[in-house]
């Protein structure tokens, strides 16, 4: 089985999807050779950390733009003309846009939200609109979609009209980084990035939705408490305006080998979300050994199971109150880290890729069934 993926739209500093499909690529290839070959089609260097870059069952193509408009164009247009020169079994879109085009080869999508359908209101027009064409591009040619999460696969039969008996649903995981810093590595990243000795930790993209107002609020209550913690934020300004929380030290893009030590050194991780279609982050927090705090909204329960306080979306007393009992009590937090350290260890690229690789060989055998 031949199977083409597409990874054209890979930005410089991968996040939310784009971590998603990185992941899934090492994971693909940390599977036994059973004759399943990949062309991965991918901007110039974005893979250059991969595993699959030096698996022979691997050929990643290159021979892309590198503005992300021209590499729009590449998609619609020229990835259609692979498609039919190649003739690959299987094409993944490992997000939510896929061409218009296929030339008959059967497609397999991965859905990872639907924001923009749940907060339409919150997204620029031309944003919105987009995102919002190209989701129903993807519904129309997914032979079979994947959905990061069961909240997930129920937002794509409720607002995207997807059956769900062409839905499977495949986790994220944290990846193999994501374990507990030593005291070396955690003294380095606080001294690299100028961090206090105790602080708050909240990680993910800058955009609005993602509820630091209310950890804004939180904070000031916990300050007027007495509680002096730095509140840091990672993560770098997707789009939108958001309020950033007084007092905040905006760390931007962190890259990878600097977050577990970033996680491992906080006193709690805040996960205020309004909406999650997975939650990588509360999982990367729990793997590192961080007591998350986090919403009880969208797929955030399912991810996080009872291994993190959840607390009520868009609620500051009941986001201060979570923090509070974790910063006070030391018993409670260290079961947290347990409860937390266990949960991630149920989640696993390596298992993520074989039930991805069983989606492709559904796939196709459908199609040579329809033939």
């Amino acid at each position: 089985m031949r199977v083409a993926i597409d990874l054209s739209w890979l930005p410089p500093r991968p996040a939310g999807a784009a971590r998603y499909a990185l992941e899934l690529l090492d994971g693909l290839s940390s599977l036994p050779d059973d004759g399943v070959r990949f062309v991965v089609f991918s901007p110039p260097g974005a893979l250059d950390r991969s595993a699959a870059r030096a698996d022979q069952r691997f050929v990643i193509d290159e021979g892309l733009p590198r503005s992300r408009a021209a590499r729009i164009g590449w998609e619609q247009a020229v990835l259609p003309l692979r498609l039919r020169k190649d003739r690959p079994d299987v094409l993944h879109v490992p997000h939510s846009q896929a061409p218009l085009l296929t030339s008959g080869v059967p497609v397999v999508v991965t859905f990872h939200d639907v924001t923009y359908e749940i907060f339409g209101e919150r997204y620029p027009w031309l944003r919105r609109t987009y995102y919002r064409a190209a989701a129903r591009i993807a519904r129309q040619k997914a032979g079979l979609a994947i959905a990061v999460s069961e909240c997930v696969a129920g937002d794509l039969v409720q607002r995207l009209g997807l059956e769900r008996p062409g839905i499977r649903v495949i986790p994220e995981a944290a990846g193999r980084r994501f374990t507990p810093a030593t005291r070396a590595q955690i003294e380095d990243v606080r001294r690299r990035y100028a961090l206090g000795r105790r602080y708050v930790l909240s990680v993910g993209s800058i955009e609005p939705g993602k509820g630091r107002e209310s950890l804004s609020a939180a904070m000031r209550a916990l300050r007027a408490d007495g509680f002096e913690h730095d509140l840091v934020v990672a993560g770098q300004t997707a789009w939108g305006v958001e309020a950033r929380p007084d007092g905040a030290r905006y760390l931007g893009y962190v890259p990878d080998e600097d977050l577990p030590a970033l996680y491992s050194g906080c006193d709690v991780f805040a996960f205020p979300s309004l909406y999650e279609g997975f939650g990588l982050p509360l999982l990367e927090a729990m793997a590192c050994g961080a007591p998350v705090v986090a919403t009880s909204s969208s797929a955030i329960p399912e991810v996080a199971g009872d291994a993190a306080l959840l607390v009520t979306p868009g609620s500051p007393p009941s986001l201060a109150d979570g923090l509070r009992q974790v910063l006070e009590d030391e018993e409670a937090r260290r079961g947290m880290i347990e409860r937390g350290l266990s949960r991630a260890a149920c989640f696993s690229w390596r298992e993520t890729a074989t039930k991805t690789l069983e989606v492709y060989r559904e796939a196709a055998r459908s199609s040579r069934g329809r033939g």
